[in-house]
């Protein structure tokens, strides 16, 4: 973590660092190669100004700080928004069920017996339609359904970002029958 880095540099900046310097010249009428030899040794002394040296260290913990709870804050939001997503997965997937293994067929043998009432002369055309019109509304809330699911594993894909193989090319979706 790059904050961390910088922290750590902060801390080191109170150390001290030793400096070698050597220096040689030669002047242009000395029969010498080497006219004047300088040699010496220094130390930085970061504790003659201990308020730029903390000051640095305390702004490179808070930023540690500031960047440790901003990954903690998306943690939690991704965190939240894989479970949404798995919940609407789960409670669309549930409709489907629902709808294509119960609600449907009943409502399917319901039209099946109006018509055959109303062929034997036992029910009313205007029943019979509106057990139709049952059926297809039926029908169409089971599609809307099947579509929300669809949807819902889509979003899923997008929260976790990637590619889940939920839509394989065979179609081994739920369908509505």
């Amino acid at each position: 973590m790059t904050e961390e880095a910088t922290l750590r540099l902060a801390h080191r900046a109170w150390i001290p660092d030793p400096s070698v310097k050597v220096e040689g010249q030669r002047y242009n009428d000395a029969g010498q190669s080497l006219s004047e030899f300088d040699a010496g040794i220094s130390f930085s002394l970061p504790w003659a100004n201990p308020r730029k040296y903390s000051a640095n260290v305390t702004e490179a913990r808070a930023k540690l700080a500031a960047a440790q709870a901003a990954l903690e804050r998306t943690e939690t939001e991704g965190i939240g928004a894989l479970r949404d997503a798995l919940q609407k997965v789960t409670t669309a997937h549930h409709h489907v069920e629902l709808f294509r293994d119960k609600l449907v067929p009943q409502t399917r043998q319901a039209f099946q017996a109006s018509q055959l009432a109303y062929e034997s002369g036992k029910a009313t055309f205007a029943e019979w339609i509106v057990i139709q019109r049952s059926l297809r509304d039926m029908e169409a809330e089971a599609r809307t359904h099947l579509t929300d699911y669809q949807l819902a594993l889509a979003e899923l894909e997008s929260v976790v970002g990637a590619d889940l193989n939920i839509f394989p090319s065979n179609n081994s979706q739920p369908t509505i029958k």
